[in-house]
């Protein structure tokens, strides 16, 4: 046996390999959730946006009213409303670079 070589039942240095496994499917883990959310997000947005826009076809003020207040208050809340931001962002600042 070569001194240099551990034993298989010694502990070796550093972080163990199965940290790294586990951070991995964490990181999955976390991009699925993520990517249900935002889906969730944007089926509920155009649902919304549906019923806006059906509500403004029929002439309800009042529909119109509500379904624009459901509308803005999923908008509000959303995550993606923080992404879009971030995004136009770095837009403006890409632009003004190149310009």
């Amino acid at each position: 046996m070569n001194p240099k070589e551990p034993d298989d039942d010694t502990p070796r240095r550093g972080r163990p390999r199965t940290r790294f496994a586990d951070r991995d499917e964490q990181v999955r883990q976390n991009m699925r959730l993520y990517r249900a959310r935002r889906a969730a997000e944007l089926e509920a947005l155009a649902k919304a946006l549906d019923r806006l826009a059906a509500s403004v076809a029929g002439g309800d003020l009042q529909a119109t009213f509500r379904a624009a207040a459901a509308a803005a208050g999923l908008w509000s809340a959303s995550a993606l409303k923080d992404n879009v931001i971030k995004n136009r962002q770095r837009r403006r600042t890409a632009a003004g670079k190149r310009a």
